[in-house]
């Protein structure tokens, strides 16, 4: 794994190569996020991986995919860091000059969805082979001729979302764009659903104390385990409830720092990036571009 700080503006940047790479995948954070949220502590001191980030890593690297992760130069993602992006890809192939010859797909969740589906239609070191836009709108407005392959990734129970998707996806199709709508569903919570989406950094006994927590103590699951309560909402006593399930020196609680704060927004689906059906999504970018 490397990390390098680059130029003058400072642009951070981090990759994880698997040996005979078949490609890369550019993962673009959301707001109040950084590339140091994709890889962990143990691969680089400044890291701090959050679960999601860290399944989607891990399911490249697994499927012989580099995983290159850049940081936005302010609190979100804007047309002003394209440059930066640039600049990273730049040092990246520098780097490992054998994947300028490998297709590179992008992954960008919120603020980061934005961004991925600006990027064909601007000047990068490499052409975009395919995208994952997450619980954000796609490009619209026309100009979409030799757009790639786009799986749509969003929450439905976000509306006002969902309705751009819709009309993003009515476009890339009239465009000739091959498309694919993705649903993330609100998750049902079992006892052991927190080690599963943390892979096991919530131990068996923690997440099975946080869903007696949840249904029992707070009262926030209905009758299949789905959370009744946006968890973003939820007061100070019951997050200290949570809290108390947990070992705290390995979660902070911290919104956009903590693996429980994430995995719960996850399974309320409102908003939030998550590392599901990764896997099937890269493989149908794969098979939609020919690459």
């Amino acid at each position: 794994m490397t990390r390098k700080i680059i130029g003058d503006g400072g642009v951070e940047a981090i990759w994880d190569v698997p040996p005979d790479a078949k490609g890369t995948v550019l993962a673009l954070h959301g707001c109040s996020h950084d590339a140091r949220d994709w890889f962990s502590s143990d691969q680089c001191s400044e890291c701090r991986g959050l679960a999601q980030e860290l399944q989607i890593t891990n399911a490249a690297l697994d499927a012989g995919y580099a995983l290159l992760a850049v940081s936005s130069m302010g609190h979100c993602w804007s047309q002003e860091d394209v440059p930066r992006l640039a600049s990273a890809l730049d040092t990246y192939h520098e780097a490992t000059p054998g994947m300028t010859r490998q297709p590179l797909y992008v992954f960008g969740a919120s603020s980061g969805g934005s961004l991925a589906g600006l990027l064909p239609r601007v000047q990068l070191p490499k052409r975009v082979d395919g995208l994952i836009i997450q619980i954000m709108a796609g490009p619209t407005g026309g100009g979409l001729d030799g757009y790639p392959p786009t799986v749509m990734s969003h929450m439905p129970k976000d509306a006002r979302t969902a309705e751009y998707v819709k009309a993003s996806i009515a476009e890339l199709k009239a465009a000739g764009v091959k498309v694919v709508e993705h649903v993330l569903a609100p998750r049902r919570i079992t006892d052991t659903f927190f080690a599963q989406e943390s892979s096991g950094r919530i131990r068996p006994s923690e997440s099975a104390g946080l869903y007696v927590s949840l249904r029992d103590e707070l009262g926030v699951l209905d009758a299949d385990g789905h959370l009744t309560t946006d968890p973003r909402a939820f007061s100070d006593e019951q997050v200290e409830t949570l809290r108390t399930r947990v070992d705290r020196n390995r979660d902070s609680f911290v919104p956009d720092e903590s693996d429980l704060r994430e995995i719960l927004n996850v399974a309320y689906a409102m908003h939030e990036l998550s590392a599901q059906d990764f896997t099937k999504n890269l493989q149908w970018l794969i098979d939609a571009s020919g690459t």
